[in-house]
């Protein structure tokens, strides 16, 4: 789910990628407030899941294989890291990225800059033009950006701690 914290301190999701189901990729968007970038956000889920040119990482994040871990900790720390490196990778692949920032508001709050700040940084540290390039350097160039210190719901590291933990067991 691409989560925004709401006004009231609510967390609202717009969209939310469940997996492949009888063959077909499963979306859900709230139409009422669908952007190119929550749209581009549940699509890149897609890529992730099916791209052959996507980074070794990510065949450990497949949603199949996510959803079989018994240990809630494990599951939420792999979510963890799939949704930072999505959130990274989704303003990269859009034409006018939203101004709302996305996960990244729930970068901690100890960071020494804005979530929007963060959120252009990444963007203008990850975008490769209309190419699929960048997805050889996601993997590398993902340990500079701001979105590797997501921490979501009971994981106790963040997305690189994460994956620096996952490329160890390989």
């Amino acid at each position: 789910m691409k989560e925004i914290p709401g006004g009231d301190g609510e967390t609202v999701a717009l969209g939310g990628y469940s997996g492949k189901h009888h063959g077909k990729h499963e979306i859900v968007l709230d139409t009422s407030s669908v952007t190119e970038e929550t749209l581009t956000h549940e699509l890149t889920h897609v890529l992730q899941e099916e791209g052959v040119k996507r980074p070794d990482i990510e065949k450990h994040l497949k949603v199949a294989e996510m959803v079989k871990e018994k240990n809630k900790r494990t599951f939420d720390e792999k979510l963890t890291l799939k949704e930072a490196m999505t959130e990274a990778e989704t303003p990269t692949r859009c034409e006018n990225p939203d101004e709302d920032s996305g996960y990244y508001a729930f970068l901690p709050k100890s960071s020494p800059i804005r979530e929007e700040e963060a959120k252009i940084h990444d963007r203008n540290l990850l975008y490769r033009g209309k190419s699929d390039d960048y997805i050889r350097d996601m993997s590398k160039l993902f340990d500079k950006t701001l979105i590797k210190n997501l921490k979501l719901r009971s994981s106790r590291k963040s997305a690189s701690q994460v994956k620096k933990d996952m490329q160890k067991r390989r």
